[in-house]
């Protein structure tokens, strides 16, 4: 099965862009252990534009993912905690719900990858098959950056539903540890 990074599909320009989110968010503790820590319901502004586009997949600062995404995640993984994430323009009057799922850190990337000094981007992913077993979707572990992991089918059924502003990087996967 093939694997994708995640991202948010740079050709929306008009997406939403939080504001003073690090106050209410410690993006380094979203973590399934941690879900606990976070409010059921937090309420985050927006840079306030008539352009706004509410897309399906926001990655930046945190993932955060429309309902039509969630239900998606939900039917791979079950077992997926998530919080929500409501998206407020106060001068326009614009709200959108999001989620924000807490996924599994997996321990995969590949010794072969490439990454910057600081290990906080990869410039190259590679990932241990055998580490990911059969997981559908998962940040991977052990990068300063959150970087989400989706397997091909999950992908294919957010694209029979039309979800909007998703990008998707294709990444290499070995099935021998090195």
């Amino acid at each position: 099965m093939r694997y994708f990074l995640l991202e948010t599909n740079p050709a929306y320009k008009h997406t939403p862009n939080v504001k003073e989110w690090f106050k209410k968010i410690d993006v380094r503790k979203i973590k399934r252990e941690n879900h606990s820590l976070f409010s059921e319901t937090e309420l985050l502004f927006i840079e306030e534009s008539k352009r706004t586009i509410f897309i399906d997949i926001i990655t930046f600062p945190f993932l955060m993912v429309s309902d039509v995404v969630h239900k998606v995640i939900n039917f791979y993984e079950p077992d997926t905690i998530f919080k929500k994430i409501v998206l407020l323009d106060r001068v326009h009057r614009k709200k959108a719900l999001y989620y924000m799922p807490f996924l599994e850190h997996v321990e995969c990337l590949d010794c072969t990858s490439e990454l910057n000094l600081d290990k906080s981007v990869i410039r190259h992913c590679v990932l241990r098959r055998p580490d990911i077993k059969d997981k559908a979707i998962f940040h991977i572990k052990g990068v300063g950056k959150q970087y989400t992991v989706v397997r091909l089918d999950l992908a294919e059924s957010l694209f029979r539903r039309r979800a909007k502003g998703i990008g998707l990087k294709m990444i290499e996967v070995i099935d021998e540890q090195r």
